[in-house]
């Protein structure tokens, strides 16, 4: 009678422990564990989360990740995870993801390259090219102030004379004999037509005539329906009203103090040479007034 006491006092002691300890792991938080031999609730490491028991860390799944503080979550679109990751990592230039709890990124297919969040893939912007990822530079390379692309952004078209890009398309200025869909350009000289917009050609950059569609700051010039006018480098510059070259002041004043100086050179090396001549027959006039005044003949003549 006593022995079966006991079993009954044993088996009530441990349904009361077990229901005090199910009810001390429900105290806990969702990214913490109860901990048998400290009787208390302990947060799970980064990168794990309490199992179903909570009686112990396990890792948190490709696709998620946790802190200190959480529990295993979900990555966003655009990034990813490994089994036990501690945070997500944005998928690199070229690939994407486009779902959530995504455990690795999907490469995008030439032309297309992946946008900014990179959570999918588009095409290069508007008056760009494809050039790819593997050149050390964007991977969309820009056409040019006079161009648009073409064939989803793999190749560059020049507009033709007389027109500008606009939206991507080349359209021709208006004028007389064209109306509809055309663009209205009130650009004056010495100004380009950039995006809607009348801009003032660069410092030492002119145009003789026509619309200004971009200046270089290579050189010295401005373009007129791709034609390029050139001034000279340190010879030549712009006039005032930005129509001609014209020779600098710098190099005027270094011509003329040139100049002066040769011709300066060319009168003092005659003057010199003159000179020289001039002593030299002196010279020898004087040495033969000498000989003759010392010829014994002359002498013996004279005394007889």
């Amino acid at each position: 009678m006593g022995q079966f006491v006991n079993i009954i006092s044993i088996l009530i002691f441990v349904c009361v422990s077990s229901q005090i300890t199910k009810e001390v792991k429900e105290e806990c938080f969702d990214n913490e564990y109860f901990d048998d031999s400290q009787s208390k609730c302990i947060s799970c490491p980064a990168g794990k989360q309490p199992n179903q028991n909570k009686d112990q860390c396990v890792n948190c799944t490709a696709g998620y990740y946790s802190t200190e503080n959480s529990p295993c979550l979900q990555c966003m679109p655009g990034t990813y995870s490994g089994i036990g990751s501690a945070k997500c990592y944005q998928c690199p230039d070229g690939y994407y993801t486009d779902k959530y709890g995504q455990h690795e990124c999907i490469k995008c297919d030439p032309p297309f390259i992946s946008d900014k969040h990179h959570s999918n893939c588009e095409i290069c912007p508007e008056g760009t090219i494809y050039v790819g990822y593997d050149k050390k530079v964007l991977p969309c390379q820009f056409c040019g102030m006079n161009a648009i692309s073409i064939d989803n952004g793999t190749k560059c078209q020049e507009c033709a004379e007389n027109q500008a890009p606009y939206n991507n398309v080349c359209y021709p200025f208006c004028d007389d004999n064209i109306q509809h869909q055309c663009l209205v350009s009130n650009c004056s000289e010495n100004q380009y037509y950039n995006a809607g917009e009348c801009e003032s050609c660069l410092d030492g950059h002119y145009c003789k005539h026509g619309i200004l569609y971009d200046c270089s700051e290579l050189d010295n010039s401005c373009c007129r329906n791709n034609e390029i006018t050139h001034c000279t480098p340190f010879i030549q510059t712009p006039n005032s009203n930005y129509s001609e070259c014209e020779l600098s002041l710098p190099f005027i004043s270094v011509l003329i103090v040139s100049v002066t100086f040769i011709c300066a050179f060319i009168v003092i090396f005659i003057v010199f040479v003159i000179t020289k001549l001039v002593v030299q027959k002196k010279a020898i006039d004087f040495s033969q007034n000498n000989a003759q005044e010392t010829d014994p003949t002359k002498v013996y003549l004279l005394s007889f």
